[in-house]
């Protein structure tokens, strides 16, 4: 047989099943799928490798010994798929060097996740850990880890929050990642002192719970896509919390970006940035101020639904259109202006709304059109 295992004691230990030293890889020909028999797992130093779907669909187990110091360097795609009694702490070996997509999807009773220890893994594949939905410990994500797959943490909280290790220089997260997690802590890329390389998928914090957000002030590379923090705890300009500033780098802010985030308050844009998608701050409830760079290129509903009271006129814009496509649509219905170190005497306004400037001292020429 290429897999040796015996049932222990059916009185003491019914269910309980011992993975001999005949072979190297356990799983194969998928034996023990949808095993609902199959209570604890031991597994010998001999194995290596957990194939794929090994014990995929095992819905009555709850333990196997996988920890830091397992000779596993390879788990399969599905491996523990579903496997929803499956609890306590998983530790990901030392050796570990592949990890499969789906690998612990579905596992919603773990309560602890540790990757910190599989210091040879470089990817967290897609949907690996989805659903794992009692995980509320910290993610603490190594610097060997260049790459979060699509909803690989997907709706897992995380209570304990995220934690990025500060020598990443990496790191590519895709689309859905993140998606509904409770992080409930800043996401503070400026940590990331040699980050040379950031990627942002689509969705990829959709509705998670981060409390503010700070992007690189250098990165060499750097990419962000459409709803990548839609619906998010984002407050920045809240409380003592600094605003979200956009830095100069970006220079590509896609569709609804940051639409929904109804705690955030202030944004400061920079004269930088060259594209805004549709909708960038749809639903942002909360926001009440945005500085405005030069000869900003307002889109489709950028900032429709929010509660913006203060727009700050940077130097150099010469028009500002505020009915054009409903870009601040269901906004308030009176909007001050002031100017920044400019007296900027050349602005024209096009809107149907009132604004009124909130510095009398300030020269202004222009009237609204």
């Amino acid at each position: 047989d290429l897999v040796t295992f015996k049932r222990l004691n059916p009185v003491n230990a019914e269910g309980h099943y011992a993975i001999y030293d005949k072979s190297e890889t356990i799983g194969v020909a998928n034996i023990y799928t949808y095993n609902t028999d199959i209570v604890s797992v031991i597994i010998s130093d001999i194995v290596t490798s957990i194939d794929a779907s090994a014990f995929n669909g095992c819905n009555k187990l709850a333990s196997i010994n996988i920890n830091a110091d397992s000779n596993i360097e390879s788990i399969g795609d599905r491996a523990f798929f579903g496997c929803g009694l499956l609890s306590g702490e998983l530790v990901l070996p030392k050796k570990l060097t592949t990890l499969g997509g789906y690998a612990f999807s579905d596992c919603s009773s773990l309560s602890s996740l540790d990757i910190t220890k599989a210091t040879e893994l470089t990817a967290i594949p897609a949907y690996c850990f989805r659903n794992c939905t009692s995980l509320n410990n910290t993610l603490s994500i190594p610097a060997n880890i260049t790459t979060i797959g699509d909803s690989a943490f997907s709706h897992c909280p995380f209570g304990g929050g995220l934690s990025i290790a500060k020598d990443t220089t990496n790191l590519n997260i895709g689309q859905n990642a993140f998606e509904y997690t409770n992080f409930n802590c800043p996401l503070d890329f400026r940590k990331l002192t040699n980050i040379e390389k950031l990627t942002i998928g689509y969705k990829a914090f959709l509705n998670s719970t981060i409390s503010s957000l700070f992007f690189p002030e250098e990165i060499q590379v750097f990419s962000i896509d459409s709803y990548a923090f839609h619906g998010s705890g984002i407050k920045n300009g809240s409380g003592n919390i600094a605003p979200l500033v956009i830095p100069k780098y970006i220079t590509d802010l896609p569709y609804s970006c940051f639409g929904g985030c109804t705690l955030l308050s202030i944004v400061v844009l920079p004269d930088e940035t060259m594209s805004y998608g549709g909708d960038l701050f749809n639903g942002c409830s909360g926001l009440t101020k945005v500085t405005l760079p030069c000869n900003v290129p307002m889109s489709s509903g950028m900032f429709y639904g929010t509660n913006i009271k203060e727009l700050v006129v940077t130097p150099g814009l010469t028009d500002l259109n505020i009915s054009t496509s409903n870009t601040f649509y269901s906004v308030s219905d009176v909007l001050n202006y002031r100017l920044d170190n400019s007296s900027n005497s050349s602005l024209k306004i096009k809107g149907y709304m009132e604004l009124t400037k909130n510095y009398s001292s300030t020269p202004w020429a222009s009237t609204l059109t």
